[in-house]
């Protein structure tokens, strides 16, 4: 979720592909579920995303992942690109560096998202298959 006037911009980093730089389009109404970020199609193994919050205007939130995997045993498991995993930012997997602070809503998934004002924070996450990064966006 962003709340300010101005964009937010954030970095991707996938494994040892160029970043990709992100910028919140402005809004006058909250928009839930926005995807800030997807991973090109990636051969099955382990990739690792790098998240990097590159400018503080103001508040940048980050509330769910969501992977697909299109490899050994993804049918077995029920994890496709029709039904993915989704990693809930409460995930301990996920590893987070700078100031992040826990909050609540009960419209983002399981209620649960976490916020930065911090240029510089960010977060870590491996996993095997494709990966969307979603979060909420609106102005005050």
């Amino acid at each position: 979720m962003l709340v300010q006037d101005t964009p937010t911009v954030s970095k991707y980093t996938l494994d040892q592909l160029p970043p990709v730089t992100f910028a919140s389009p402005n809004v006058s109404a909250k928009l839930f579920g926005q995807q800030f970020y997807q991973s090109p199609v990636l051969p099955y193994g382990e990739h690792t995303l790098v998240f990097a919050a590159t400018s503080s205007p103001g508040d940048c939130f980050f509330d769910y992942l969501a992977v697909t995997v299109d490899g050994p045993n993804s049918t077995a498991n029920g994890i496709s690109g029709n039904n993915p995993l989704i990693i809930d930012d409460t995930d301990p997997t996920i590893q987070y560096s700078g100031s992040w602070s826990p909050t609540t809503n009960i419209q983002e998934y399981n209620s649960t998202l976490r916020e930065t004002v911090n240029e510089g924070a960010g977060m870590r996450y491996s996993f095997n298959g494709q990966l969307a990064l979603r979060s909420t966006e609106s102005t005050r």
